[in-house]
């Protein structure tokens, strides 16, 4: 988004208190905005309950192509986690991995202690 707003002629945004805030490169200081405009809107919800039991039914869908002794990557979320809650009973190659970090290390519990 940063890349865009330095390239624009014109830098319209919406600020609401209710959003989450997020990390990264997202932040345009407000001398770069041309116009503005603040809304208290509620944040966006997506049904969560929904969400989860669709998230159960594609990570049973996903469990069953995974074969015994496969090596899958996962992220964070609700899909990933459905994903690896229906892996249960399957034989993995070794023991599951609870991230990597951004130099591509594996990081598991052991090593957070």
């Amino acid at each position: 988004m940063k890349a865009a707003t330095e390239k624009a002629t014109w830098v319209i945004a919406q600020t609401n208190s209710n959003m989450p805030r997020v990390h990264g490169d997202g932040f345009i200081h407000i001398e770069d905005v041309t116009s503005s405009s603040l809304t208290m809107n509620p944040s966006w919800n997506i049904f969560p309950k929904q969400t989860m039991k669709i998230a159960q039914r594609i990570g049973k869908y996903v469990a069953r192509l995974v074969q015994d002794g496969d090596t899958i990557q996962v992220g964070y979320g609700s899909l990933p986690n459905a994903i690896i809650s229906n892996l249960e009973g399957k034989k993995t190659p070794g023991r599951p991995l609870r991230a990597v970090d951004g130099r591509n290390r594996a990081t598991d519990e052991e090593e957070s202690h």
